[in-house]
C-alpha cells in the first residue's frame, strides 16, 4: 500500500495455503471479488497488486474457500483473483479476509518492517469479515480495520538543515496475535527485544509516520538532519492500543528537538492524551469597534449582517500539530487554496487572500462524527475563536436564501447573488475546493476557471474558480450504500457561475472529506 487506509470494522479468521477448494462446478459462476471500504480515509486507497487472504464458509459450515489469494485491481477498484464463486442461488457465506496475504494463512505472529521509509503499508495488519453474501457479479463491499497502531510525527522544523530521517526508538517490533471464540482478533507485544523503526516521510521536513505494534513503553524520537547532526529526546511511558493512532507534536532547532505525544484528531480511533504537557496558547482579541479581531496573530475584518457579526475573510488557522497540505490526494484535512496552490502554496501571497481549505474533521476539531452525532454540529465552536462558531444553515440562510428576507437577495434575479453580498462588505472571494465526494473516494483540486460565457457581466471573476463553498455546521444527511456509510453531508453556502446564471449564492450539501473556505460567526451575547 501507500499509505494506511482508515475505517472501523471488524473480523477474524484462521486459513491455511493459497489455495481455494471447489466442491461443485459452478452454472457459469462470476469471480469473487472484494472492494475494501474504507471510512474516514487519510491517505490513499490500495495500491495494484496488493494481496489479501480469503476465506468463504458457506452456511453448513463447509469451507468454500481457505486463504485465497486476492489481488488488487486499480482500475476497478477491487480484490479479484482467479475464484469464482460456486452456483448462483446457493446458500449465503461468511466471508473473512486479512492484508498482508501470507501463504500460510492468517497469521498468530506479525512483525512490523525496522525500515518504513520507504512506506508504511505493508507494515498495516488488517482483517474484515462480513455474513449472510450470496453468490453476485458485483464485488463485496467490506470494512476493514487497522489492528496495529499507528504514530505520525509532526514537526516545526526551525533548523537550517533538511531532515534526513525520524525514527522512533525502543519499541517491540513483533505482535502476537490470538482470535477468540467469539472471533474477535487480540493483538500484544511479543517476548521479543526492542527495536527502532524508522518512520515514512509523508511531507518533507513536516509530517512522518511508523506502524507500530501496540504495547506500553518508555519512547525515544530521534531525528537526523542533513547536516549530520542527531537529536534525540525521550517521551514519557506512553500506553499504545491496538486500532489507535497516536501524534509526536515536534519542534525541532538547530540545538534540539522539543515534543508533546497526544492522541491525534485524524482517522483511526483516537488515542487520547498521553502526557500532561500543554499545547501552546492561542492568542485572540476582539477589536468589534474598529472592525476586525486577531486570532492567532492574524487579523480578519469582521461585520454585522443583519445582528450576526460575520468574519469578511476566510480563514487560515493552523491548530498545533498540524500541517498546510498542497496535496488533494493525501487526507491531511486543511489544504491551500487553489490559487495559493496553483501561485507555490506556502509561499503565496494569496493565502491571505483566499485562506485555507479545511475538512469537516478539522472543521469540528474531531475525528468522532458518525451516524449517531453528525447531526449534532450544529453551531460548534469547532476551528473557531472561543466565543465564535461555524455558521449554521440558518445564519448562511438569512443572507443567501431564495426569498425577499435574505440580506443578499436579488430580487430582479430572484436569488441572492454575490454583487450584492460583496456590496454589503462580505467580500466573497472564489478559494476553490478540494474535491472527495466519499468517504472512500480519492481527493482532488476542482481548478476549472471561469470563462466568459460563465462570467458574464461580472467580467472580475473571468479565470477564478468556478467552484466554491463555506462551510456551514448544521448536518444534512447521511449516505449509505448497501448499509455501509459512504459520506456525510452538511450544508454550506454555495456560489453558481453558468452560460445562464452568473455568481449565484444559496445554500448547498458539502461532503464531509472535501475541503472549504471557513468563516467563523460571532456567538450570540
Amino acid at each position: 500500500m501507500r499509505k494506511a487506509l482508515f475505517f472501523l470494522g471488524m473480523a477474524v479468521f484462521a486459513a491455511a495455503g493459497c489455495r481455494q477448494s471447489s466442491p461443485d462446478a459452478p452454472v457459469e459462476p462470476g469471480l469473487v471479488k472484494i472492494e475494501p471500504v474504507i471510512t474516514r480515509a487519510t491517505a490513499t486507497n490500495f495500491e495494484q497488486g496488493d494481496q489479501i487472504g480469503l476465506a468463504i464458509i458457506k452456511a453448513d459450515g463447509t469451507e468454500y474457500a481457505d486463504n485465497a489469494c486476492l489481488a488488487y485491481d486499480e482500475a476497478a477498484k477491487a480484490f479479484a483473483g482467479d475464484m469464482k464463486w460456486y452456483a448462483q442461488g446457493g446458500d449465503a457465506c461468511m466471508l473473512k479476509a486479512f492484508f498482508p496475504y501470507q501463504a500460510d494463512g492468517f497469521p498468530t505472529s506479525f512483525t512490523v518492517a525496522a525500515d518504513q521509509s520507504d512506506g508504511a503499508g505493508s507494515s498495516d495488519f488488517m482483517a474484515a469479515a462480513k455474513s449472510g453474501v450470496l453468490p453476485q457479479r458485483e464485488a463485496v463491499a467490506m470494512v476493514f480495520r487497522h489492528y496495529l497502531s499507528q504514530i505520525v510525527v509532526n514537526i516545526a522544523n526551525t533548523a537550517d538543515a533538511e531532515i534526513e530521517y525520524v525514527c522512533v526508538r525502543n519499541l517491540v517490533p513483533t505482535a502476537d496475535i490470538s482470535i477468540g471464540v467469539d472471533g474477535e482478533i487480540t493483538v500484544s507485544a511479543a517476548e521479543a527485544d526492542a527495536s527502532d523503526i524508522k518512520a515514512e516521510c509523508m511531507t518533507p521536513n513536516q509530517k512522518y509516520r511508523a506502524i507500530v505494534v501496540p504495547q506500553t513503553s518508555t519512547l525515544s524520537l530521534e531525528i537526523k538532519v542533513m547536516s549530520g547532526t542527531v537529536l534525540v529526546t525521550d517521551i514519557p511511558e506512553s500506553i499504545l492500543k491496538q486500532g489507535y493512532t497516536y501524534t509526536i507534536n515536534a519542534e525541532v532547532t538547530s540545538e534540539n528537538v522539543k515534543v508533546a505525544l497526544s492522541g491525534e484528531i485524524q482517522n483511526w480511533d483516537d488515542g487520547g492524551e498521553l502526557n500532561g504537557e500543554q499545547r501552546r496558547e492561542v492568542s485572540f482579541h476582539e477589536y468589534l469597534e474598529d472592525g476586525y479581531i486577531e486570532y492567532d496573530n492574524v487579523n480578519y475584518t469582521v461585520k454585522d449582517f443583519n445582528g450576526k457579526i460575520w468574519m469578511t475573510q476566510p480563514l487560515r488557522y493552523v491548530p498545533y500539530g498540524t500541517v498546510v497540505s498542497s496535496d488533494p490526494q493525501s487526507d491531511d484535512h486543511i489544504w491551500y487554496s487553489v490559487p495559493a496552490f496553483q501561485d507555490g502554496g506556502a509561499e503565496s501571497a494569496k493565502n491571505e487572500k483566499y485562506g485555507y481549505l479545511y475538512d469537516y474533521y478539522a472543521i469540528f476539531g474531531t475525528n468522532d462524527i458518525t451516524e449517531d452525532n453528525y447531526e449534532s454540529f450544529e453551531g460548534a465552536q469547532g476551528i473557531c475563536p472561543k466565543g465564535w462558531h461555524i455558521p449554521t444553515k440558518a445564519e448562511g440562510d438569512a443572507l443567501v436564501a431564495p426569498a425577499e428576507t435574505a440580506l443578499f437577495y436579488d430580487s430582479d434575479l430572484m436569488y441572492a447573488t454575490i454583487p450584492n453580498a460583496n456590496a454589503a462588505g462580505f467580500q466573497y472571494v472564489m478559494s476553490g475546493i478540494r474535491n472527495k465526494t466519499t468517504l472512500s473516494g480519492n481527493g482532488a483540486y476542482l481548478t476549472t476557471a471561469i470563462d466568459a460565457a460563465k462570467a458574464g457581466n461580472l467580467t472580475e471573476y473571468l479565470g477564478e474558480n468556478t467552484m466554491n463553498y463555506i462551510a456551514l455546521s448544521t448536518g444534512h444527511l447521511c449516505k449509505k450504500n448497501d448499509g455501509v456509510i459512504t459520506n456525510y453531508q452538511f450544508f454550506g453556502i454555495m456560489s453558481t457561475f453558468s452560460p445562464v446564471i452568473h455568481g449565484k449564492l444559496n445554500t448547498a450539501f458539502t461532503n464531509i472529506c472535501s475541503g472549504y473556505q471557513v468563516r467563523c460567526v460571532r456567538d450570540s451575547e
